[in-house]
């Protein structure tokens, strides 16, 4: 049977049913409305689905999700990364003409504080760290030309730059794996760096896909390209010179163009979410 139900709300989390007759369907909802709504505020919400009986009650489990702490940027951030106690953002200041990351501390969730900047005329667009060093890729504001950055965290109070890799169209979305960065270069695809030698990253090979590379994550020799109208591009990186398509899935609603991917290991499957 097919029922709406409205409750009060301040903060949206998981549902419980309750008041459920012996013998009753399992309930399940279908939809949630409104999606979204202001923090700390009351307001309605109505969820829809079957097997809803008479009587029926919602709570939200552990009082929801809630904002522990905020670092005010206001210059814009583009990306972030969390590695153990920190947290890398990447981003450019449209007033002081600078960009690049900014390295916070967040053990302590409800103050989080800043310990190391690094900043050149670029803006930094995707992060990613592994180990000491932080992989930025970036757009320059005047060239519209973009790189990648190698930095080196030891000491977050003095980043230093190891070395650059200049010959990006429109990065978007970078991975590390091994010593290899896969970059999804908008329009000219997935490209591959070597990154053994931080202070000379070196192109080893390109992938040039269909449609506009967005986004991308690799696992054991694979990767996964969300390549907007070109679908999901499903590659063999194991030889960056010679790469092998494995698969293409294009979604017929071209509203549902992947842009951004995550990738859930669960044995025996490898599964692909996107947005």
């Amino acid at each position: 049977m097919r029922r709406n139900i409205t409750a009060a709300f301040a903060l949206a989390a998981a549902i419980i049913l309750s008041g459920q007759p012996a013998g009753a369907g399992v309930p399940r909802p279908l939809a949630v409305a409104p999606r979204t709504g202001p923090s700390g505020a009351a307001g309605s919400l109505t969820i829809s689905g079957d097997s809803f009986e008479p009587g029926a009650r919602v709570s939200l489990l552990g009082g929801g999700p809630w904002i522990a702490g905020s670092y005010p940027l206001s210059e814009g951030a583009h990306s972030v990364e969390v590695h153990g106690q920190h947290a890398c953002v990447a981003y450019y200041n449209h007033g002081t003409k600078l960009g690049g990351i900014h390295l916070l501390d967040i053990s302590d969730p409800e103050n989080p504080v800043r310990v190391g900047l690094f900043e050149t005329g670029d803006s930094g667009v995707g992060v990613q760290t592994v180990g000491s060093i932080a992989y930025v890729t970036f757009i320059n504001p005047y060239t519209f030309l973009g790189g990648m950055h190698l930095l080196d965290l030891t000491d977050p109070a003095a980043i230093q730059r190891l070395g650059t890799f200049y010959v990006l169209q429109d990065p978007q979305a970078i991975m590390v794996e091994g010593v290899r960065a896969y970059i999804a270069d908008q329009y000219e695809g997935l490209k591959i760096i070597d990154v053994s030698d931080p202070a000379n990253p070196a192109q080893t090979g390109v992938y040039d896909t269909p449609g506009a590379a967005r986004d991308v994550v690799v696992a054991g020799g694979i990767a996964y390209v969300a390549d907007a109208d070109g679908g999901l591009q499903v590659i063999d990186v194991t030889d960056p010179g010679a790469f092998g398509q494995i698969d293409t899935f294009g979604p017929d609603d071209r509203q549902s163009d992947p842009t951004a991917l995550r990738l859930s290991d669960i044995s025996p499957y490898k599964m692909i979410y996107w947005d």
